[in-house]
């Protein structure tokens, strides 16, 4: 992974950088013996600051425990005041597509509702409305978008079965999607495999990515050419 000075360049056409992807990027300097203390401490700065940026409560607390740091509890009573809010918007904005509107309204009620999930890091959560929303979708294309949200959330949280069944649902529907989201595909799994340590099929997966990359959501071209080499180099 890369340092967070060095962990998102957006070019024109990029898709941003998923933002709990970033934050995994970011987290990369703790389990490097190469992190100087003062780079620790600026990135856990970042990371704090992120999740209270957007009240990342679930996330919070996770990352928290992970590295040994104390939970500020009014700071959650807080985030959970709000994410209740906004639940309970989310939910009346389902209500009223599911009684005065149409499918596609009432997807995109649901998408929203996944979506705030992904964004502060409840992933038991979101994968509940990821796939209800699969539910209520019937074009491959965004059928596709929902596992590869899945994927990242696997990825995201180092969750191999969840990464794994979005790669495996993805699959099912891939012959039928666009070159772009094949392409996509290929990279969200090259990525995996390589966690894994798969190196072999991870570095071939991502080789035969090389001219065709489109994943900047997940990371970008520089990073991208530096995963490859190096999981090339360990085949």
């Amino acid at each position: 992974m890369a340092s967070p000075q060095d962990q998102n360049p957006v070019l024109d056409d990029d898709v941003p950088m998923d933002a709990l992807i970033a934050l995994l990027h970011q987290k990369y300097p703790f389990n490097s013996q190469y992190t100087t203390a003062s780079e620790k401490a600026a990135t856990k700065t970042a990371i704090l600051e992120e999740c209270v940026k957007f009240n990342m409560r679930p996330y919070y607390e996770m990352i928290c425990d992970a590295f040994g740091w104390p939970i500020d509890q009014k700071l959650v009573e807080s985030m959970n005041a709000t994410n209740e809010k906004k639940v309970t918007d989310l939910d009346a904005a389902i209500k009223d597509a599911q009684e005065n509107l149409g499918d596609t309204e009432v997807r995109e009620a649901l998408l929203a509702k996944c979506d705030f999930f992904a964004r502060i890091g409840d992933i038991d959560a979101c994968i509940e409305f990821n796939e209800e929303c699969g539910k209520k979708t019937i074009a491959v294309g965004p059928r596709l978008d929902l596992c590869f949200q899945r994927i990242r959330l696997g990825i995201s949280f180092s969750s191999n079965e969840v990464a794994a069944k979005g790669i495996q649902d993805a699959h099912r529907l891939i012959k039928d999607g666009d070159w772009e989201r094949r392409n996509r595909l290929q990279v969200y799994e090259g990525l995996y495999h390589v966690f894994i340590r798969d190196f072999k099929k991870g570095s071939q997966l991502l080789l035969d990515s090389l001219s065709t990359f489109a994943a900047t959501e997940l990371l970008n071209f520089k990073q991208f050419i530096f995963i490859t080499v190096i999981s090339a180099l360990v085949t």
